[in-house]
């Protein structure tokens, strides 16, 4: 025989802020309110008791992928580990679990990112991932224009997709401090590539201009 069981909470009024100021105000015996406020170090206000506020505009959890095309704010994740089958399992692992798109840097010795040094390379570190949908930025230093070359063959069938090819050789050249080969052969490169893809792809970043 099973009894059920009765809850409680339906028994009692749900208690309003303005109750609980009112209980506060009179355990205050006379104090001002204001000395229940506390202060951070920065000088911000810690209220001693938060609420929900429908008035308030929330920041919307990620619906999915399709609601994300339109939206002014991105919520990049850095996929950089050396084997591109592991950096393909992360890459997914973090667009199911709320990031908007993913930052690959590559590093064909895989010392400093994917150890990426061919189109099936990085197919691999990109299996399933749908660029249409999942914006893909590459951190490829002085192979930029190469790695930008093998991202647009794989975004082939999606014109729309909204590519951050991150071409910047210069800022390649200032963080190693050298270069293998001519820098101007590289910026040549990179705005041959520019050029290459920003009819077939023109919701696409080209160029990045770091200040790092």
């Amino acid at each position: 025989m099973t009894r059920a069981v009765k809850s409680l909470s339906p028994d009692f009024p749900v208690p309003s802020l303005a109750d609980w100021r009112a209980l506060a105000e009179k355990g205050l015996k006379g104090a001002p309110f204001e000395t229940l406020i506390g202060r951070t170090a920065d000088g911000l206000a810690i209220q001693p008791l938060y609420a929900a506020d429908p008035e308030r505009a929330v920041l919307r959890a990620r619906p999915g992928l399709s609601g994300d095309r339109d939206r002014p704010w991105d919520l990049r994740t850095l996929v950089d580990h050396p084997e591109p089958a592991r950096a393909n399992a992360l890459a997914h692992d973090a667009l199911t679990q709320g990031a908007a798109s993913l930052l690959l840097r590559l590093d064909p010795s895989g010392q400093t990112g994917v150890a990426v040094a061919s189109q099936d390379d990085l197919a691999r570190a990109l299996d399933g991932v749908l660029l249409d949908l999942a914006p893909v930025a590459l951190d490829a230093g002085f192979m930029g224009a190469e790695a930008a070359n093998w991202l647009a063959v794989l975004a082939k069938g999606a014109p729309e997709a909204p590519l951050a090819f991150h071409l910047d050789p210069l800022s390649a050249f200032a963080r190693e401090g050298r270069s293998n080969g001519p820098v101007a052969a590289h910026v040549n490169a990179a705005a041959q590539a520019g050029a290459r893809h920003a009819g077939a792809y023109p919701r696409a970043s080209l160029f990045l201009a770091s200040g790092r």
